[in-house]
């Protein structure tokens, strides 16, 4: 099924274990979140094979906030928490 011009889905990630439905999706948005990804083991779910199959396949997956450190993980990188504590918006750090 494709989705038409200007058609959205919002799929919900929090049990790790439901896919979306079967589209040809031109993009994903991984938005932010109250968790971090360090407090959970998503590399083994449902939804993060999922992702690394559509990524495989050339569509673009932008990760805002906790979307980006889900990406990190999945890309085997390291995500951990801030040593300073907690930022919310903007900072500078010189």
């Amino acid at each position: 099924m494709k989705l038409n011009e200007g058609e959205y889905l919002v799929h919900s990630i929090v049990a790790y274990d439901e896919i979306p439905p079967d589209h040809h999706y031109i993009g994903i948005i991984i938005t932010g979140s109250h968790s971090m990804v360090r407090n959970i083991e998503p590399k083994n779910s449902k939804i993060c094979n999922w992702l690394l199959g559509v990524q495989k396949s050339g569509t673009p997956i932008l990760g805002i906030c906790y979307g980006h450190q889900l990406l990190s993980v999945l890309a085997n990188g390291f995500v951990e928490y801030n040593a300073t504590g907690t930022i919310i918006g903007s900072a500078n750090t010189y």
